[in-house]
């Protein structure tokens, strides 16, 4: 199964919406990173605790994130 999602530019960016958060569910995601970011991981701490870390962009690059499947 493939999904895709694109979003093209918008003029005005506080109207849009993308993907919420969430975590996938396949094998493997490649995402094509633009200069806009919006890229967030969650890292869990020894002690229980949870932090968003923003991942900056690097307009070109390929991120490639391991899905739950694999996990």
């Amino acid at each position: 199964m493939v999904n895709m999602n694109y979003y093209p530019a918008c003029p005005n960016p506080d109207l849009t919406v993308g993907v919420g958060r969430h975590s996938d569910a396949g094998t493997i995601t490649v995402l094509l990173q633009d200069g806009i970011g919006g890229l967030y991981v969650k890292e869990e701490k020894d002690d229980g605790k949870e932090e968003w870390l923003e991942i900056p962009p690097i307009p070109g690059a390929l991120v490639i994130n391991v899905g739950d499947a694999l996990e």
